[in-house]
């Protein structure tokens, strides 16, 4: 929930600052992709998830 909250906000902030440029956009949402799907291929996405945890706690 976290990190797709913090990921929402970069590509608003680069949507708005981009109005004309989505190339932007579609190149940052399937690098995001691209990395989760490493993660969870890897077996490594626990070790985000629990970053994201103590992040939250603190």
């Amino acid at each position: 929930m976290v990190a797709v909250g913090l990921a929402s906000t970069f590509f608003f902030i680069a949507f708005a600052l981009n109005r004309t440029n989505l190339a932007l956009l579609v190149f940052a949402h399937g690098f995001y992709d691209t990395i989760g799907l490493t993660l969870i291929h890897l077996n490594k996405d626990d070790t985000f998830y629990n970053w994201a945890l103590t992040l939250m706690e603190n």
